[in-house]
């Protein structure tokens, strides 16, 4: 009788477990609709120069800058939108287009714009947060910038 509870215990655990790691799975989203879901803002904008620690230069944002948008479409096109606030009437809605593209197993994002090509370094994608981060140079000679967004 006893070993059969415990039977009966193991097999409800093994079962638990499995339904368990079955739904994490199906919850678990790609980088692409991580990345496309949603419109981001950013709200950090770091620089660094030499080997000095990241100075965030976003609190000297002006208020019409602080609520643009970056919306990357799951077709490989992105837009930086003025948001509800801009900074001159005259200024359009969108700022820049371009297209963007994952490379070196979904850890790079590349962005361009105008021909130009920029390898943004992911260091984290998850539901609420992007942070990229884009280093030249080395030691006394390397310039960086990273941004964190936000939705």
């Amino acid at each position: 009788m006893r070993t059969s509870k415990l039977l009966l215990r193991g097999t409800a655990v093994v079962v638990l477990f499995a339904l368990l790691n079955g739904c994490k799975k199906d919850d678990e989203k790609s980088k692409t609709q991580l990345l496309t879901e949603k419109p981001w803002f950013v709200s950090k904008a770091e620089e660094k120069a030499g080997t000095a620690n990241w100075v965030d230069d976003f609190p000297n944002y002006a208020a019409c800058e602080k609520d643009d948008a970056t919306l990357f479409k799951s077709n490989g096109q992105y837009e930086n939108n003025e948001g509800a606030t801009k900074c001159s009437a005259a200024d359009p809605q969108i700022i820049s287009t371009g297209t963007w593209n994952f490379a070196s197993n979904e850890t790079i994002l590349n962005i361009t714009e105008s021909g130009s090509t920029l390898p943004f370094t992911i260091e984290q994608l998850n539901e609420n947060n992007l942070v990229v981060s884009y280093v030249v140079g080395s030691g006394a000679a390397q310039f960086g910038i990273r941004y964190t967004f936000r939705h």
